[in-house]
């Protein structure tokens, strides 16, 4: 495989370009001991201090200090220092692992592939370029902290600098403003003869330096005030502003001299990392901030960040057209930009700020120009202005005068708040220029400025057109400017204006992008014309469906543009964002009302003109309701390969109509090809990176939970294909720091290559599903509850209904349309012995984890200690692997699992086959502990109802009895509570009567009646199958006897002699040859029950019970199978949930069953104990 040439100083700043204060709250957490706006201090964690605070990050420089350690950096060597304890310099040799460990950490977190993999050809070459970048960077901090020494040293120019610029101190001393004074010792030889120990070539590549003809360098600068830019903690680039005392050459005529960049021509001795495209104060940026404002120059931006206000400033005097693709990332969060230009006659500072202004605003980010007022020095020297020759000395000293910045504006006097009015007042662009208009401004000039403004003014709403239009109006004058007249000009504009398909919706150009169609390239089709006046409404629906259509029809196979418009659900949808946070949202009126406003030139047809008009919000509203069943479905988002449902493997981003899936492209990802058979030792290669590496370090409790583990990262890839439902994966341990989110966090960096967003549960249904369905529309492959309450039990409907049903059917939030949505997710739970009621029990399979410790989070030694990079560096390995296992089972004929799971077949039987083929054992191992460690509420009837039994067998008893029976061995004790008898028999009472009729191991809760008073009612137990057995299995119908294959003898015998005949509702139902369902005969004869209900009936169930019980044999059979005493709820203590004390064969042996024998559907068999309906 061959690599591309690596700029890795773009690749250095992209893994650095991240807030430091953000790493260090995530690295030094409880460490940081004081906080301020600026700094946060910290507690080293490589020495001890008795401050605890001796470790500084400055938010401002991001850059860090430790004064006990004496070393700092950026944000890397903070990495480093606080995981490695130690600082890579810019020394020679290769780079230690330590500094590629911190590199490669900062590089996963921005979503950069390892440096080694991008430059797997040449890393030592790439690694000494960035030696290089550290040694030019440490030479420039260490150069301008020596112009900042000689700065102070020399009261005159500090004298002068103060006067000029106003700035205090403390930020001379923070920024290391300095004076480039050339007539001491020289600044060269002290750098390479201080601690740097510099060489003359590294102080060249700093630009600093000029080499001369005699194999000698002189500085760069000379008597000039130098102001450093920094960035993460370093000086990064260098302007110089001439004083009186620079040298009077015609080289040192220039305001500002800045360093030189590279060229090969005349600066080739110049270090790459030399840029003139940063800006001043840009590690501001990192912090995002919700307002920035760009200033003309450098100390105004200084003034600014000198009370308070967050400001940038370029090294040019605009920022360049080049820039904005490096510079419009780092401005994500900001709400507002803020252009704050010099005020001078000329107007020049005002056209650059309208140059950005549009800029930005063409990037959609707000906007605003804020113009410094004019003081009394400057309307003084603009009156004189007027009186004095162009050209004259007179002029330009009046000119210079007439000038404010911000430096100056600080410097009259004015404060803070004087500034942030002049922010409330700032205008748009747009606003701006119609402040220019003027009534004294001739017609046909007027008609000319007015064009661009009203151009402008069409694209806002309607709203926002006519205060825009008032504002034009109140400059130009009502009775000249009619709004009637100006509404009529805007439309003879809009038509004039020429539309194309715009492809602003979501892809292909960028935001801001140039109309402009590159040469060579087909334009785009003009925009379909839509009328909407005279016409019926559903004509306007069909032509605005048809306009929609032609612009978001397929793309072609090659083109970066996709649909914008897709139906979900009966919903009409978009994708918004891009990557790892691109997500599925539904469209209001308003979204939809802009997108038909964009999608064709709508018209108002009259007999004079031809005018435009917007669309109707009628038509909006219909197509809201009533989507167009040809548009493009879309069902989920995914960034990684996956396999489509015709078992094809889907690695072409785009759209995907045939399983309605949109596939963004993950740079990050370099999968190899998969093989279309894989060999064994392929498959072993696969398994052991996915169980032997990436889930070695988890403490399974049983090979069943490692199968589950796999079977979750192996579900995204295989979801299209299985085409059911899958259960939800609950991940469990008994105590927190176990891993249990970690483990989901790898789970969802495999599949989807960032760790996935966490839900708490609501507690109110009505809120579950509000989160079902908000979760669903985004099409998300990964829904997480994380850390569920250990405080109550999660019995949710909604929640067991989502993973049963094929589709989810809500009410859209805010509307009162329906949607009906698939479930295309990986579903996992987190919690620490969660409980879960029955229904979500069994729509659950758990990977239980158990690292047996008291505090699992000091544990150590680990085989990949910082997992979570591990993966992320080696993902494209893991999902090779994982696409590897799902093949290899496509490759040997997609063979079906014989264990399936009630409600899952689809996915049990799919899933069991893939790691069957894998070599993967334990798969549904561990499904009967879970259901009965949920079923705790049953294991306190069954031990409830052997109690009972055990003393009073089939005897009838009063409430009051069965609750001293409680008292006397401590049963039921949460369900009676601590109040008194009567409370407790109240309690009691009520829940005997909830449970009537219900069979808890073998017996039946009987309510009986003898009287019409409340103290008449009795409860008795009664045999589930029969007076004479209490103790066998449940009786079946005879229905369902009749049709088993077999002779229907006599049912006592030998148990284990007996296929056993019931199934539990989740239990797995295996295809294997279990032989003769047996011989069940008589088990209880129509005439013995007859004469039993004539008994109860006459109220002779006290004499029968009595007779029951005398005449019951020794063998034991009646004695039903209850559970051991001893495993109980007491009042004291909780303990642990015991086992049946019957010794019941679990298995049977097989036996021989004939060819012709019809196979019989387990399935229909009624669940055990459970009264068929």
């Amino acid at each position: 495989m061959t690599t591309s040439p690596v700029d890795v100083h773009a690749y250095y700043r992209q893994v650095t370009d991240v807030d430091i204060g953000e790493i260090a709250r995530e690295l030094l957490g409880g460490r940081i001991t004081h906080e301020s706006r600026q700094t946060l201090f910290c507690d080293c964690p490589n020495h001890k201090s008795q401050s605890r605070r001796s470790l500084h990050v400055m938010l401002d420089k991001q850059g860090w200090y430790c004064f006990g350690c004496g070393v700092g950096g950026d944000v890397l060597h903070l990495v480093e220092f606080v995981r490695f304890g130690r600082v890579t310099r810019g020394q020679s040799g290769p780079m230690p692992e330590s500094h590629r460990q911190a590199r490669d950490f900062l590089a996963a977190r921005a979503g950069l592939p390892p440096l080694a993999q991008i430059a797997a050809n040449s890393p030592e070459e790439a690694e000494a370029e960035h030696r290089l970048t550290l040694r030019v960077r440490e030479a420039l901090t260490a150069l301008a902290e020596i112009y900042r020494q000689r700065l102070l040293a020399n009261a005159e120019v500090l004298s002068w600098f103060r006067a000029k610029y106003g700035i205090g101190e403390e930020m001379v001393a923070r920024l290391k403003i300095g004076y480039a004074d050339n007539g001491g010792p020289s600044v060269a030889r002290t750098l390479m003869d201080g601690p740097g120990a510099f060489t003359m070539a590294e102080l060249t590549a700093t630009s600093a330096f000029r080499p001369t003809p005699q194999d000698g360098i002189v500085p760069f600068f000379d008597s000039r005030i130098v102001f450093p830019y920094w960035s993460r903690g370093h000086v990064v680039f260098m302007i110089g502003r001439r004083t009186p005392w620079t040298p009077d050459q015609v080289w040192e005529k220039a305001k500002y001299k800045k360093l030189a960049v590279r060229n090969e021509r005349d600066h080739s001795h110049v270090a790459p990392c030399i840029r003139n495209d940063v800006l001043y104060n840009e590690d501001v940026l990192l912090t995002r901030p919700e307002r920035v404002i760009i200033t003309e120059g450098v100390t105004d931006c200084i003034s600014l960040m000198e009370h308070g206000f967050p400001a940038v400033s370029p090294v040019t005097v605009q920022i360049r057209e080049a820039d904005w693709e490096r510079l419009l990332p780092k401005l994500a969060g900001v709400k507002t930009v803020y252009i704050c230009q010099d005020n001078e006659v000329s107007e020049a500072g005002m056209q650059g700020a309208l140059k950005t202004a549009r800029a930005l605003s063409g990037h959609g980010i707000l906007t605003r120009v804020a113009v410094l007022p004019l003081g009394e020095k400057q309307r003084a020297a603009r009156e004189r202005l007027a009186g004095l020759s162009e050209g004259s000395s007179e002029a330009e000293a009046a000119m210079a005068d007439a000038k404010i910045d911000v430096n100056e504006f600080f410097a009259s006097g004015r404060t803070a708040a004087d500034f942030e009015a002049i922010l409330a007042a700032a205008e748009t662009p747009l606003e701006l220029a119609i402040s220019k208009l003027s009534a004294e401004v001739a017609d046909a000039d007027l008609s000319r400025l007015l064009e661009p403004i009203l151009s402008e003014v069409g694209r806002l709403d309607p709203i926002e057109q006519d205060r825009h239009l008032r504002l034009i109006q109140a400059r130009c004058g009502k009775i000249r400017m009619p709004v009637t007249t100006l509404r009529k000009q805007l439309k003879v504009v809009e038509i004039a204006r020429p539309r194309r398909a715009a492809g602003g919706f979501g892809g292909g150009r960028p935001r801001g992008a140039a109309a402009a169609h590159p040469a060579g390239e087909l334009e785009p089709p003009p925009l379909r014309s839509i009328q909407v006046n005279n016409r019926q409404l559903r004509d306007v629906i069909a032509d605005a469906w048809a306009a929609i259509h032609a612009i978001n029809g397929p793309a072609e196979p090659n083109s970066p543009d996709k649909p914008f418009l897709f139906q979900k659900g009966g919903a009409l949808v978009r994708i918004v964002g891009a990557g790892a946070h691109a997500r599925i949202e539904t469209l209001g009126e308003t979204a939809m009302y802009g997108i038909l406003a964009r999608s064709a030139n709508w018209q108002k047809v009259t007999e004079e003109a031809v005018l435009a008009a917007p669309p109707s919000r009628d038509t909006a509203r219909d197509m809201l309701v009533n989507p167009d069943p040809a548009l493009p479905p879309l069902e989920s988002l995914v960034r990684t390969p996956t396999f489509g449902k015709d078992a094809t493997l889907i690695t072409t981003p785009g759209y995907h109509r045939a399983d309605a899936l949109w596939m963004f492209s993950d740079e990050s990802l370099d999968v190899p090809e998969v093989s279309v058979r894989p060999s064994q030792e392929q498959i072993a290669q696969a398994r052991s990176l996915l169980v032997d590496e990436l889930l070695i370090d988890f403490p399974f409790v049983k090979d069943s939970d490692r199968a589950h583990a796999v079977a979750a990262i192996l579900l995204p890839f295989l979801q299209r294909i299985i085409d059911g439902l899958a259960p939800m994966h609950l991940i469990e341990a008994p105590t927190h720091g176990s891993g249990k989110g970690l483990l989901a966090s790898l789970i969802s960096i495999v599949t989807t290559g960032s760790v996935a967003e966490g839900r708490t549960v609501p507690e109110s249904e009505d809120e579950i599903r509000k989160m079902i369905t908000a979760e669903l529309i985004t099409g998300r492959p990964i829904i997480l509850l994380d850390n569920l309450s250990e405080k109550r039990k999660l019995d949710s409907a909604a929640l067991a209904s989502v993973v049963t049903v094929p589709w989810w059917t809500d009410r859209l939030l805010g509307v009162s349309e329906m949607l009906t949505l698939r479930n295309n997710a990986l579903w996992m739970i987190t919690g620490n012995n969660p409980r879960l009621s029955d229904e979500l029990s069994r729509r659950c399979i758990r990977l239980r984890i158990d690292p047996r410790i008291d505090m699992p989070w000091l544990r150590s030694g680990f085989k990949h200690p910082q997992i979570l990079e591990w993966a992320r560096e080696n993902r494209s390995a893991l999902v090779h692997a994982a696409l590897t296992l799902i093949q290899a089972w496509i490759a040997a004929g997609r063979p079906l699992h014989a264990t399936r799971l009630g409600s899952f077949e689809a996915w049990s039987e799919v899933m069991g086959g893939v790691l069957e083929v894998a070599g993967i054992p334990g798969f549904l191992g561990n499904l009967n502990e879970l259901y009965e460690a949920a079923d705790t509420d049953g294991q306190l009837w069954r031990e409830f109802t052997g109690a009972w039994w055990e003393v009073y067998r089939q005897v009838p008893k009063k409430v009051s009895e069965l609750n001293q029976l409680c008292e006397d061995r401590d049963l039921m004790v949460e369900l009676r509570g601590d109040g008194s008898a009567r409370s407790q028999q109240t309690r009691l009472g009520k829940a005997l009567a909830a449970k009537r009729d219900r069979v808890f191991n073998g017996l039946t809760v009987k309510r009986i009646t003898q009287g019409k008073h409340k103290g008449c009612i009795l409860y008795a137990l009664a045999p589930a199958n029969g007076p004479n057995q209490p103790g066998g299995p449940p009786r079946r119908g005879t229905d369902l006897l009749d049709g088993l294959d077999g002779d229907v003898g006599d049912m006592d015998g030998d148990v284990a002699e007996q296929r056993p005949h019931t199934l539990g509702p989740m239990d797995p139902i295996t295809y294997e040859d279990h032989g003769d369902v047996g011989d069940v005969g008589d088990i209880f004869p129509a005439s013995r029950a007859s004469e039993n209900e004539k008994r109860a009936c006459e109220g002779e169930i006290e004499t029968e019970s009595e007779k029951s019980i005398h005449g019951c044999p020794k063998n034991g059979y009646n004695v039903p199978n209850v559970p051991m005493a001893s495993a109980s709820k007491t009042k004291k203590a909780t303990c642990v949930m015991g086992t049946f004390g019957a010794d019941v064969p679990k298995t049977s042996p097989p036996r021989p069953q004939s060819e012709d024998r019809a196979g019989i559907d387990l399935t229909a068999l009624p669940m055990s104990g459970r009264e068929p309906p």
